[in-house]
Formats: C-alpha cells, sequence, structure tokens
C-alpha cells in the first residue's frame, strides 16, 4: 500500500468517516478531526510505525497529506528512538 492510501485509511478509521478521505483533507476540513479524534489519529499513526511520536511529529499531524509524510518518512525520525508506545501507569489512572 502506498503512503497516501495508508495516510486515508490511518485517517479513515481514526476520524471514524462515513466518505472516503482525500490527501488534501485536513483538520480544518473534517469536522470530526477534534481533540480526541486527534489523539486517535496519533495512535493508529504509531501503531503504522511501529513506534511513539515525537511532541514535535504529534503537533505536525495537520492533515492526512501529513500523516503520509511521517510514514513515507518510515522509522526514521525525530521520534525513532523512543522505542513503541507503552501505556503509562499515572497515580491518577482510576479517576
Amino acid at each position: 500500500m502506498n503512503h497516501e492510501a495508508e495516510a486515508r485509511r490511518i485517517a479513515a478509521e481514526a476520524l471514524q468517516a462515513q466518505a472516503p478521505l482525500s490527501i488534501d483533507d485536513t483538520m480544518a476540513s473534517l469536522p470530526q478531526w477534534d481533540s480526541l479524534s486527534h489523539m486517535r489519529v496519533i495512535l493508529e499513526l504509531e501503531a503504522a510505525l511501529g513506534r511513539q511520536l515525537s511532541v514535535e511529529e504529534i503537533m505536525s499531524v495537520t492533515s492526512v497529506r501529513s500523516i503520509a509524510g511521517l510514514l513515507a518518512a518510515g522509522q526514521g525520525g525525530e521520534g525513532s528512538d523512543n522505542g513503541p508506545a507503552e501505556a503509562i501507569d499515572s497515580p491518577n489512572r482510576d479517576c
């Protein structure tokens, strides 16, 4: 699967889109892309990459095209030494 198709799949799944997404879709053009769904996009992207994204990478995810860019960069990039995403044990977890 090419990076653009994979980016559209990740965004569509995370955003629970009813219609196919375009590579040009952005946070501003998709009303369902709110802060909670943004976290779902990030989790799907991290799963696809097999690593955690850096804060800078998370902030750069503002469009389907930006997802494709991170997929194209592959396992390299600023967050590549962070390892796979893991649950964080928080003292407020039961709240």
